[in-house]
């Protein structure tokens, strides 16, 4: 579970509801099927919080979750394009690609 506090609540949302994580400065952006919830979290600490696994860090302002890929798009230069199952591509930098190649191999 990840704790998201907003405005002195408190909300908890399951790990395998997370598509992808998205960087927005010193806060990170998680995203679900269902909404969009800002943590007061810089993604480089969510990524070692998260499990390696299931959690892949694809852009320096993207993490992605493994079981929500629905495909991976090879590109020029070593670039990528992910598309997950919100219909959301992110874009994966060639400074990942062996992750990425990791991901194409294990699918």
């Amino acid at each position: 579970m990840l704790r998201i506090r907003d405005a002195g609540r408190f909300y908890f949302i399951p790990q395998e509801d997370v598509i992808w994580i998205e960087a927005a400065g010193d806060y990170s952006l998680l995203h679900t099927e269902e909404k969009e919830a800002a943590v007061r979290r810089p993604i480089k600490l969510l990524e070692n919080e998260l499990p390696a696994d299931v959690f892949v860090r694809v852009h320096r302002s993207a993490i992605i979750s493994v079981p929500h890929i629905r495909e991976i798009r090879m590109m020029q230069k070593g670039e990528a394009q992910i598309l997950l199952d919100n219909d959301i591509t992110v874009r994966a930098s060639r400074s990942y690609r062996d992750v990425v190649q990791k991901l194409v191999d294990g699918i």
